[in-house]
């Protein structure tokens, strides 16, 4: 008998989703896609290598009934406007979703950094994007006329988001993680999770981060899997949509460092741009969300970062 996902990690981007992925592959009761992002729902989001069914249903495939839940986890899920329907028809309305959220004002330099890795790219000055873009964000229609990133702008309206997820999802089937609750208590989280999942303490005591802020050292270079990709479909090979040249080409062209600093005015105008919708994720979490919008603290004379 085939098995379905039944549960999906779908979102927001560069909020700790590899991460939870990862944790949670290693959970003797999970079974969790080996292709972590398949971007199989929500045709509406634009993606270069969106499986067929088929080659879905096969991710799944080794699955077996000790594995309670299986899951999959798309960044593009929560922003879609088709995905989430897409999945509770798939799933006959039994789903459960992981949401991975933080501070806008973080996800946005972050996310375009990913974008720019994505897509090959060298990583571009981000408050020159900011400036260029920011004004024509809310028409979606006008501001891709300015920058292939301009479309981001709607990913990080993240409450906006999440409230179009509880209009179509029972909160009881929606878990929402914030990142500043996993740094500051990684394994309460992960019980909770687990909990919400219907599966046992495993006894993780270590979360190491996955998928850090990255940017490519070729352009060329990082093109080079996607040509490969494309002479593989032609060819009909089908790996798993992997292959491991790919995988060692793109280990090699990118490099991690530490997360971007934003200006202090920077970060005003970003905190002000948002505001409104941090205001509407609070309300719908309950949560106190001021520190989001709290300005930043000035450096402390002779104190080391």
């Amino acid at each position: 008998m085939m098995r379905k996902p039944n549960f999906f990690i779908i979102g927001a981007p560069k909020c700790g989703t590899t991460s939870w992925a990862s944790w949670l592959a290693e959970h003797p009761q999970v079974y969790f896609s080996p292709l972590k992002e398949p971007h199989f729902f929500g045709a509406d989001v634009e993606h270069k290598a969106r499986p067929t069914p088929k080659q879905y249903e096969a991710l799944f495939r080794p699955a077996t009934a000790q594995h309670q839940a299986i899951g999959e986890g798309s960044t593009s899920y929560l922003a879609s406007r088709t995905a989430v329907p897409d999945i509770e028809a798939y799933t006959g309305g039994q789903a459960k979703y992981i949401v991975c959220l933080r501070t806008p004002v973080e996800i946005a330099p972050s996310s375009y950094a990913q974008q720019c890795a994505d897509l090959g790219q060298k990583l571009g000055n981000f408050e020159e994007l900011w400036r260029q873009n920011a004004r024509f964000a809310a028409d979606a229609g006008n501001s891709a006329r300015y920058s292939p990133f301009a479309g981001l702008f709607e990913f990080w309206r993240i409450g906006a988001q999440l409230r179009r997820l509880y209009e179509r999802v029972p909160r009881a089937r929606v878990f929402v993680i914030l990142l500043d609750d996993v740094r500051a208590d990684p394994r309460g989280v992960y019980l909770s999770v687990l909990d919400f999942l219907g599966v046992d303490d495993d006894g993780r005591t270590d979360f190491p981060v996955e998928n850090g802020f990255k940017i490519v050292r070729s352009s060329l270079l990082a093109r080079l899997p996607h040509v490969l990709a494309a002479a593989k479909a032609k060819s009909g090979i089908n790996t798993n949509f992997g292959i491991g040249v790919g995988r060692f080409i793109h280990k090699l062209n990118y490099k991690f460092l530490d997360k971007p600093r934003l200006s202090p005015e920077l970060r005003a105008e970003m905190q002000d741009y948002f505001r409104d919708d941090i205001l509407l994720l609070q309300e719908l979490l309950g949560r106190d969300l001021s520190h989001w919008l709290a300005p930043m603290a000035p450096p402390q004379v002779g104190v080391a970062d």
